[in-house]
């Protein structure tokens, strides 16, 4: 059940995996049905268990890659100092 009510036939613009924008001048109606009642929790429409492991797993991601790039820094600048004045 939405909130908002559009006119039959309006066509409504997807912007990203779960917002819409309706077009300009589109007749816009609150829904009878809705009701906000202080102190209810909202259902969210992410899964809080998989949000929570894919953050754990970009960050792990991100710790590897972190490293992979300070022992090739530390590599590339052993070959400078080393090999370069040799030239």
């Amino acid at each position: 059940m939405g909130v908002f009510g559009f006119s039959k036939g309006t066509q409504l613009t997807a912007e990203g995996a779960n917002r819409y924008s309706a077009p300009d001048g589109a007749s816009v109606s609150v829904s009878p049905k809705f009701a906000l009642h202080q102190g209810e929790l909202e259902g969210a429409n992410q899964d809080a268990i998989q949000g929570s492991l894919n953050l754990l797993m970009m960050q792990r991601q991100a710790e590897m890659m972190q490293k992979a790039l300070m022992v090739f820094h530390s590599d590339f600048n052993k070959t400078a100092s080393e090999d370069l004045p040799r030239v």
